[in-house]
Formats: C-alpha cells, structure tokens, sequence
C-alpha cells in the first residue's frame, strides 16, 4: 500500500463521517460525530504535510548528491 493510497482512504473516512453527522438523531450523538470527523481531517492534514515534507526532503538530498 502506498501514501497516496491511504491519503485516499482517509478522506473516505472523513467524508463517511461528515456525511453521518448529518443523519445524527440527538445532540450529544452530532457533537460526537462532528469531533471524530473532525479528528479524521486533522489526521489527513497532518499526514499530507508529512507527505509533502518528505518529497521536499528528498528532493533537497537529491540535489545534494547530484551536486548542485
């Protein structure tokens, strides 16, 4: 499995979750909802810049070892 391919994943489950949200029957179970959801983006977000991170870091070690 690649990044890419859990990234894909992950915003499935986003997605899942905030589309739940809305079928929320109480308060308590929409509030609950809404922070796993959210919780879910913040872990995309997180593993996007780490992805992101990680390609400018090689592209830097390229670079380095190719001599510019």
């Amino acid at each position: 499995m690649t990044l890419n391919e859990v990234i894909d994943q992950l915003v499935d489950l986003a997605n899942g979750l905030h589309d739940d949200v809305k079928l929320a029957s109480t308060r308590v179970e929409h509030i609950r909802l809404t922070a796993r959801a959210n919780e879910a983006v913040n872990v995309l977000h997180n593993l996007m810049h780490l992805q992101e991170a990680t390609v400018i870091s090689s592209d830097t070690q390229t670079k380095t070892a190719d001599g510019e």
